[in-house]
């Protein structure tokens, strides 16, 4: 993302400004060091948020802020993220494994004070499953009985969906088929509540951007509740009173910034600005290891990074120019080179040991057969083909990627691809609108399973942006969704990443490492998979 800097980055750099001058007259206090005495996280959020609401978003800067601001029926644990209990006290499943009982909490409130009800639930579940509202993480709910064909508008009456409402205060979701992974599901933001009374307010309750999400109008269940959002500067969240467990929430406020660039990040950092960088300058992740940084973290993260081919788009609408792309790349010396964070080049699209699956399918480098298939695609040694267009969201780090990727396809392949960047929220337009041939991309797991990597690439995935069909994948993640065998079911997972990788419709390239800086005040943040941090749990331990 970097052409030119965003207002954030323009607020931090005058923050910063007034810091260095004031240093010339008196030791002023950091906004770390007053959020220290006053329980206010300071944290860098990368991008800005799209909207704040859960149902139409699925980036991970408006993950960040949904998880202070909403919460499910159950709540991850702050070191593993293991189901407990939210706005559900407890649950009952029965032995088939496909009734689920939730009994919720009777003191639950919205941040208005109205009970949270089990009508809340069943009222956002066809909120998000509305084909209207055009929901791309609708698909999280299609593990519910017919949430399929309400979705595609096969089925009209919303009754016939596994979601039923016994009582006020007790929801029943009935599953198509067992699924292991449900209650970790549940968790994921596309799962949360939201308030109807306030989206009716502001109109149809299926449709976007209405302006309910606005400060002052916004309505959330969670531990915090929207203060402020002031565009390209900040989104203050403080404490929710009425939340059912406030007596357990330290933290009063949390300020979440959208720096894209992560050299002013860093530089606010260093002076006293953020308590937690989203991530931190590739170029500059070396010399902290050396250093041997007691800011620094390198945590294991479920997550892919990948580019994604518009298989619509000639010539990427030819497999033989996808899979000669794939092939030709030097996907360790990428991690060596240009991360150099510990990341793991990536030879399929799921993570190793995802709950416990590794892909039997994987990729094998090979120049000379990336050379062969395009010539048998009609461009030996690059001759002929036009030049392409490689999209990604601005910052330095997918810059100085794309940059390497570039000069790989031209020394393998003799091809030449023009690099274009975006603001993020015309980034996401284009990808989604298929305005691309080419796009950087990554996926973080919703939930600890390779179907929230494999699922995206089916045909009704609201993700899948590479606009590639396929019948057999198709067949293989329902095929996998309909067996209780590890095994059986593993097998058809790696099935379908033999297919994903002929085909060629993405290019994998690293998995993830966060690596990031934080305070050592900051208390009960710690490493998950998911690079989720209940914030409820946080709070700020100032330095004597």
């Amino acid at each position: 993302m970097n052409m030119v800097a965003n207002r954030g980055c323009l607020f931090f750099l005058m923050a910063l400004l007034s810091i260095l001058v004031g240093c010339k007259c008196s030791k002023r206090e950091t906004p770390v060091e007053h959020g220290n005495r006053n329980q206010i996280l300071h944290l860098g959020n990368q991008v800005e948020p799209s909207d704040l609401d859960p149902h139409t978003t699925t980036g991970v800067a408006e993950i960040n802020i949904h998880m202070a601001l909403f919460e499910g029926l159950v709540s991850p644990h702050p070191e593993d993220l293991s189901p407990l209990p939210g706005v559900a006290k407890r649950w009952e499943i029965d032995d088939a494994g496909r009734v689920y009982t939730f009994y919720l909490r009777e003191n639950a409130r919205w941040s208005n004070g109205d009970p949270v009800t089990a009508t809340d639930f069943q009222f956002s579940v066809k909120r998000i499953l509305s084909p209207t509202l055009g929901a791309a993480n609708a698909g999280l709910l299609f593990v519910l009985k017919n949430a399929r064909g309400f979705h595609s508008g096969e089925i009209d009456d919303f009754a016939q969906v596994g979601v039923k409402v016994l009582s006020e205060h007790v929801l029943e979701y009935t599953l198509a088929e067992p699924a292991p992974y449900f209650l970790s599901l549940v968790m994921h933001p596309a799962w949360y509540p939201v308030h109807e009374a306030t989206l009716r307010a502001h109109g149809a309750a299926d449709e976007r951007a209405t302006g309910w999400t606005k400060a002052g109008f916004h309505v959330s269940n969670g531990p915090f509740r929207l203060k402020e959002w002031k565009v390209n500067e900040v989104v203050g969240v403080e404490k929710n009173p009425f939340y059912w467990d406030a007596d357990v929430v330290r933290l009063r406020e949390i300020r979440f910034y959208p720096i894209e660039n992560l050299n002013t990040e860093e530089l606010a950092f260093k002076a006293g600005q953020l308590h937690v960088t989203e991530a931190i300058p590739s170029a500059k992740l070396t010399s902290y290891r050396q250093a041997n940084s007691p800011f620094l973290r390198l945590d294991p993260s479920l997550g892919t990074e990948y580019y994604l081919l518009n298989t619509e788009s000639p010539p990427l609408d030819n497999n033989k120019i996808r899979r000669a792309l794939s092939l030709s790349l030097d996907r360790q010396s990428l991690v060596d080179n240009v991360k150099g964070g510990g990341q793991k080049a990536a030879y399929h699209f799921t993570p190793p040991q995802t709950a416990g699956y590794t892909s039997s399918a994987k990729l094998k480098e090979n120049v000379e057969e990336a050379r062969r298939l395009l010539a048998e695609a009609g461009f030996p040694n690059g001759q002929g083909f036009p030049t392409s267009e490689l999209l990604f969201n601005s910052s330095e780090n997918n810059k100085a990627m794309a940059e390497a990727i570039q000069q790989m396809w031209k020394a393998a392949l003799g091809i030449r691809v023009e690099l274009r960047n975006q603001e993020y929220k015309v980034y996401l337009n284009s990808r989604n609108t298929g305005d691309f041939q080419i796009a950087r991309s990554s996926w973080i797991g919703d939930y600890n399973d390779p179907n929230t990597f494999l699922e995206l690439w089916t045909s009704g995935s609201g993700n899948n942006h590479s606009r590639w069909r396929n019948d057999n994948y198709n067949n293989l993640i329902v095929q996998a969704a309909q067996t209780n065998d590890r095994k059986n079911r593993f097998d058809m997972f790696s099935k379908a990443e033999e297919t994903l990788l002929q085909e060629s419709p993405i290019i994998p390239l690293y998995f993830y490492v966060n690596a990031y800086l934080i305070k050592p005040e900051v208390k009960n943040w710690h490493p998950t998979q998911l690079d989720w941090h209940p914030y409820k749990h946080i709070y700020l331990e100032p330095r004597n």
